[in-house]
C-alpha cells in the first residue's frame, strides 16, 4: 500500500477577551526548527542514533530517534512509538515532521496520528516513506485527547516477515499550538498617595503556553519590563515572526516578578498606574488604576502673618524683655540685631504613615523630626536669622490652645524639634520678635495608634 496522507483545512481561532491577542507558538522535540538540540521527545521507546536529540543537527543524517526492528527467524513484532502531550488548555493546530521509514516489510504499519488515538495525519503498510521535511494542518476540533503519536510496528499477533533490519528515523517534531486564554494576576505594592518609587509585586498566572513578562509604569511613560523566571524558557528563533519553545520547557505558568516604577521625575497630581501580563502566545492582560503622585506635598500650611500684640493664645508677653533688648526691633532672647519682617517656614521632615485629604497622618506615641527656618530683614537684606532666637511652639486640640516647650535658631536660621503625640491637632510655630511681630506656620496632624494598612 502505498503513503497516505489526510490534509485537514487549518481553522483559525478568535480571541477569547478583550484583553488577548493570541497567535500560535511551536513547540519542538528533539531539534528546533533550524536544529539546535533539544534532549527531549516525550514519552518514547525509541532509541538514539548518530548524535541523538543532545547534539545539533538539521538533517535526517545528523541524528534523532530511530525506532529499529530487526528480525528474529525472519519475522519482527511489536511497534516502537514516540507519544508527545499538548499542554493542557490549548489546541493542536498544525504539526511539523522530519522522518523517514526504510526496510518496511509485508505486514510492518507506519503511522503518524494527531490526536494520537483518531486522526491519522499520514500512514504507509508495507512500503518505505523517503526522508522529508512535512508540515500538517490540523483540525483544532479533533484533538480532543491532546496528543500526537508517530509509530512503526507489527500489528499481526504473528509476526511480519522481514529481509532486514526496518527502521523508522525522526529528527524532530514541532506542534503548533492554539492559546487564546489571557494570563491573570494580581498585583501587590500599589498605593496612593505615591511619592518615589512604587515596589510591585506581580503574581501571574497562565493555563497556557506560560507567562513571558510583566510590564508596569505610569500610562504614557516607559515600562519597567522583566520576565518570569525559568532556565529552559528561550525562543528558539528569537529573530522570526514566530514563537519556537522546547517540548519540555519550564516556562512559568504560575510565578511572580518584582517591579520598580520610579515616579520622581513627574509633577505631582493624578495619573494611571498601568500593569500589563503577557504570554508566550502574545494574549495581554491589563490593569489601570487611578494613583496620586505626591512627592512635593506640603505637609503644612505656611502662614506669614505679621501682626501687633496677641493672637489670644497663651503666649509669653511680648514686649516683656523690651528692655534687656533695647526695643528695637531686637530678637527675643537673642542678639540686639532688628528682625524686622522675620519670615517663618516649617514643614514635617519624615514620611507620616500616609497623607489624608492633604493631612499627614502620624503613628501614635512616635517621634517625628520637623525642620524650618527664619529669616529676618537686617541692614536692608533679608538674611539667616541669629543664633538663638526662639520659636514658640503652640498645639490646638479642639477648641483650646496649649503652650509647648519650643526650639532655638541654629547656625544659618536653621531649626529641628522632635515632637511626639497621641492625638490629632494643629502645631503651629510662632516667632515673635521684640516689637511683637510675629510669623507663624501651622501644620495640622491626624495621629493613627497603628499604622495604617490603607494605600
Amino acid at each position: 500500500m502505498k503513503l497516505s496522507v489526510l490534509g485537514v483545512a487549518f481553522a483559525a481561532l478568535g480571541v477569547s477577551t478583550s484583553t488577548a491577542s493570541a497567535s500560535d507558538v511551536w513547540l519542538w522535540a528533539c531539534h528546533g526548527p533550524s536544529g539546535s538540540a533539544i534532549n527531549s521527545f516525550g514519552s518514547h521507546n525509541l532509541a538514539g542514533y548518530g548524535n541523538g536529540c543532545s547534539g545539533a543537527g538539521s538533517t535526517l543524517d545528523d541524528g534523532g530517534l530511530r525506532g529499529l526492528f530487526t528480525p528474529v527467524g525472519g519475522l519482527v513484532y511489536g511497534t516502537d512509538s514516540a507519544v508527545l502531550r499538548v499542554p493542557s488548555e490549548t489546541k493542536l493546530t498544525g504539526l511539523r515532521v522530519q522522518r523517514r521509514v526504510s526496510g518496511i516489510a509485508t505486514g510492518m504499519e507506519y503511522s503518524l496520528k494527531a490526536p494520537s488515538n483518531a486522526v491519522t495525519l499520514e500512514s504507509s503498510t508495507g512500503d518505505p516513506v523517503p526522508a522529508a521535511d512535512k508540515t500538517f494542518a490540523v483540525d483544532p476540533g479533533s484533538t480532543v485527547s491532546g496528543t500526537v503519536a508517530i509509530a512503526l510496528g507489527c500489528p499481526a499477533a504473528a509476526g511480519c516477515a522481514a529481509d532486514g533490519p526496518a527502521t523508522l528515523d525522526v529528527s524532530r517534531i514541532g506542534m503548533k499550538v492554539s492559546d487564546t486564554q489571557a494570563p491573570t494576576f494580581a498585583v501587590g505594592g500599589t498605593r496612593s498617595p505615591a511619592a518615589g518609587t512604587l515596589d510591585l509585586d506581580v503574581h501571574g498566572n497562565d493555563a497556557g503556553v506560560g507567562l513571558r513578562y510583566a510590564e508596569a509604569g505610569i500610562e504614557g511613560t516607559s515600562l519597567a519590563s522583566k520576565a518570569f523566571p525559568a532556565t529552559n524558557c528561550d525562543d528558539l528563533s528569537p529573530d522570526g515572526a514566530t514563537v519556537d519553545l522546547p517540548l519540555d520547557n519550564d516556562c512559568a505558568h504560575v510565578d511572580k516578578v518584582d517591579l520598580h516604577v520610579s515616579t520622581t521625575g513627574l509633577p505631582d497630581g493624578d495619573y494611571t498606574l498601568l500593569v500589563r501580563v503577557t504570554d508566550w502566545a502574545g494574549n495581554v492582560t491589563e490593569q489601570r488604576s487611578p494613583v496620586e503622585i505626591a512627592n512635593n506635598v506640603n505637609l503644612g500650611t505656611n502662614t506669614q502673618t505679621l501682626s501687633i500684640g496677641t493672637s489670644g493664645a497663651p503666649t509669653p508677653n511680648a514686649n516683656a524683655n523690651a528692655n534687656a533688648n533695647n526695643n528695637n526691633g531686637g530678637i527675643l532672647g537673642a542678639s540686639s540685631q532688628n528682625c524686622k519682617t522675620p519670615r517663618l517656614s516649617f514643614s514635617l521632615s519624615q514620611k507620616p504613615l500616609r497623607v489624608s485629604k492633604g493631612v499627614p497622618v502620624l503613628q501614635y506615641g512616635k517621634r517625628y523630626r520637623f525642620n524650618g527656618r527664619l529669616t529676618c530683614v537686617i541692614n536692608g537684606k533679608r538674611q539667616s536669622a541669629p543664633k538663638r532666637a526662639r520659636i514658640d511652639v503652640l498645639n490646638k486640640i479642639g477648641k483650646k490652645t496649649y503652650s509647648k516647650a519650643g526650639t532655638t535658631v541654629r547656625d544659618a536660621g536653621k531649626l529641628t524639634i522632635i515632637l511626639a503625640y497621641k492625638s490629632s491637632r494643629t502645631i503651629t510655630f510662632r516667632f515673635t520678635n521684640s516689637d511683637g511681630k510675629r510669623s507663624s506656620v501651622s501644620i495640622k496632624v491626624k495621629v493613627e495608634k497603628k499604622k495604617s494598612s490603607k494605600r
